[in-house]
């Protein structure tokens, strides 16, 4: 049985405690948010998504991926999920990553995919946690967990997660392949791995 998957790159979040839209940010030469997309591309995900506000939304190269605007922007990773399982066709599944995670491989991607496939019939959601760490920077989801992402819901996560089948899966050297940029700090370390 064949599914189809689209991906999407949530990339409308203030970048607060980075101080910039870290998403534009270049590593060796490509802004970060790319490399979720090629991932994906080079994976065979032909339906790509930006998930983004009307603030950044020009900044984005839309001949790689179609661009969805949010409407309300600013209003948390929740809402952007909500704009993107939108997107999608009911039967379909969607990958959903962040756009400030330039280690992110098509092979990860493939991976991820083909190791879920004999689950899906029994899952709405999957969750790809950092090691040692609750933070999940990789989703994949059945567009029918979009009525739990109602607009009576908060921004968080959490508020789907608490109600939706969810199955975490440990992926080998996880933490490294998704780096995630959320402040100077760790900005600084991916200047120096670009300069090695």
């Amino acid at each position: 049985m064949t599914i189809n998957t689209a991906g999407a790159v949530l990339a409308g979040g203030r970048s607060s405690r980075y101080g910039l839209p870290k998403m534009f940010e270049l590593y060796h030469g490509k802004p970060l948010y790319q490399y979720s997309l090629d991932a994906f591309k080079e994976a065979g995900i032909q339906e790509r998504y930006i998930i983004t506000n009307n603030q950044l939304a020009d900044r984005f190269d839309s001949r790689l991926a179609s661009i969805v605007i949010e409407p309300a922007p600013f209003s948390g990773p929740l809402f952007g999920l909500k704009e993107a399982l939108r997107q999608v066709e009911p039967d379909s599944w969607l990958f959903l990553l962040a756009a400030d995670i330039p280690f992110v491989t098509p092979e990860f991607v493939a991976s991820c995919l083909k190791k879920q496939r004999p689950l899906w019939i029994n899952r709405r959601l999957f969750l790809f946690p950092e090691a040692g760490s609750s933070r999940c920077t990789v989703f994949i989801i059945l567009p029918a967990c979009l009525p739990l992402t109602g607009p009576d819901r908060k921004s968080s996560m959490k508020a789907l997660l608490d109600e939706v089948s969810v199955l975490y899966v440990d992926y080998p050297r996880v933490r490294k392949i998704l780096l995630i940029l959320t402040g100077p700090k760790t900005g600084n370390a991916l200047k120096k791995r670009q300069a090695k």
